[in-house]
């Protein structure tokens, strides 16, 4: 679903909200000095970012009037300066979300994205886009081998009420196969409620997530259901989970362990019943190790850990995710955009995906926008996507063809890590000397490994990885 969005400030202000939400399904107008929010949002806007200083001397009241004239409209306020009082009285006049400006670039982008989700889902929610229980499914499952495998692990780990700790890179589609899961399981008919754990300033962790009485604090001038309240007899997904600060994880912990919650300001513990899941990109082991990440946490939350691959490792789903992103897109825009040419479908499974789905979601909507008749073409495309599909080999080496130094890496490979680049290129570099061992063994995996210098279970690992089937390569003998 696209969101439409306008962001109110001053011009670094303005930049910043710009580039932060560069990744995201959003069309963004930005306001120049002197133009009021109230009228340029109407009813026509999902999300409004502004400065605290754009709600005049009485933020509350601000809020209100804005809400007033352009009651469709969200509002998330960005402050120059973290003040607790005003973020609290902001949230209880029905602000949206309160961010503050001294966030970190990267801080800044997950707080914006995670607003963007939590506004996007309400819509699809009031739509009846998104229903209750199995029907939430996401339309168009994975076909390769390896999202095939976790599928068939999440959906053993969906029918238990044990802790589910997902891992991966970010835009891998972690959140994805926690919706997944929940939909599966027994309490697909209760709540799903994602967090964002980097989104939340320490000082309204507890109230965030545990809720909060009226008059708790300065400005709580209505009491709130915490989190794991209103995921009661759902599911909580703490995305971002290794970023919450050590000082707060016992309380998370006690939470978890003891299944009650007392809200700040509040005399009596609440019972929750919920099921949690976790996300991360992070090496919780590793922080385990350093200090940074209580051990007792990591064992309670990692009861079933499941990692999803990145996109770049299981091309074979790139096909009907464009396809799938393509209808939705059109519903969306007023565009009779329907299929790929084959140079672009050839492109779009060549290219590496840093960003993962997330940025194939971003690459095809802008397609669409660009695209001139019922057909995303090769053009279409941005240029970093479209650089695999033009240069020679490039589509060949990365769909899984059999050319092994045919390895193109796109226009952007300079901008990447040395990590992600040598990663790409042994992954292309692998898959094509497989394919051609295989074919020339005719898929005896004992005289492919024996060539290789590798133990028949290293060739098998790497065969599942990369969606090869000892099978296939009979068939072409």
């Amino acid at each position: 679903m696209l969101l439409r969005a306008v962001v109110a400030g001053h011009p670094s202000l303005r930049r910043r909200v710009r580039q932060a939400l560069t990744a995201t399904d959003v069309l963004l107008t930005e306001l120049a000095g002197g133009e009021r929010p109230a009228a340029a949002t109407n009813d026509v806007c999902d999300l409004l970012f502004l400065g605290s200083a754009e709600l005049a001397d009485d933020p509350r009241h601000g809020l209100r009037t804005l809400r007033e004239r352009s009651p469709r409209c969200e509002v998330v306020v960005l402050q120059a300066r973290e003040d607790v009082e005003e973020r609290a009285a902001l949230l209880g006049s029905g602000c949206f979300g309160v961010v503050s400006e001294e966030l970190s670039d990267a801080g800044l982008t997950r707080a914006l994205s995670a607003f963007v989700e939590r506004r996007r889902r309400n819509l699809e929610r009031d739509l009846g886009a998104v229903p209750a229980g199995p029907a939430a499914e996401a339309p168009e499952e994975p076909r390769s081998p390896a999202m095939l495998r976790l599928l068939a692990d999440a959906g053993r780990a969906a029918g238990a009420d044990a802790s589910l700790l997902l891992l991966g890179e970010t835009g891998a589609g972690k959140e994805w196969l926690a919706r997944w899961a929940h939909a599966q399981g027994p309490r697909a008919a209760g709540p799903f409620v994602p967090v964002n754990c980097a989104s939340i300033p320490e000082t309204l962790w507890e109230s965030e997530l545990f809720g909060h009485e009226r008059g708790a604090f300065t400005g709580a001038e209505r009491g709130r259901r915490g989190h794991f309240e209103v995921a009661h007899r759902g599911t909580l997904f703490l995305d971002e989970i290794g970023e919450v600060p050590l000082h707060l994880q016992a309380k998370l912990l006690r939470a978890l362990d003891e299944r009650v919650v007392q809200r700040l300001g509040g005399e009596s513990p609440v019972a929750i019943d919920v099921r949690v899941m976790a996300a991360t990109n992070r090496d919780l082991e590793a922080a385990v190790e350093d200090g940074s990440f209580r051990r007792d946490l990591y064992y309670r939350l990692a009861v079933v850990t499941l990692e999803v691959p990145p996109l770049r490792e299981r091309r074979e789903d790139v096909p009907q995710l464009a396809q799938a992103f393509l209808r939705r897109i059109g519903r969306e825009l007023p565009r009779r955009v329907e299929t790929f040419s084959a140079e672009a479908m050839a492109a779009l499974t060549a290219h590496g995906w840093p960003g993962n789905v997330r940025e194939l979601a971003n690459a095809i909507e802008r397609a669409v926008l660009f695209a001139e008749g019922g057909e995303v073409r090769l053009a279409d495309l941005p240029e970093r996507v479209a650089a695999a599909g033009r240069s020679p080999g490039g589509a060949a080496a990365g769909a899984g063809g059999d050319g092994p130094f045919a390895i193109q890496l796109g226009t952007d490979w300079i901008d990447r890590s040395l990590s992600e680049v040598r990663g790409q290129v042994v992954e292309r570099l692998e898959r094509a000397y497989l394919r051609r061992l295989l074919a020339r063994t005719a898929g005896r995996l004992g005289d492919a490994a024996q060539h290789a210098g590798i133990d028949e279970r290293s060739l098998y690992n790497k065969m599942r990885l990369y969606g090869l089937r000892k099978e296939d390569f009979r068939r072409e003998t």
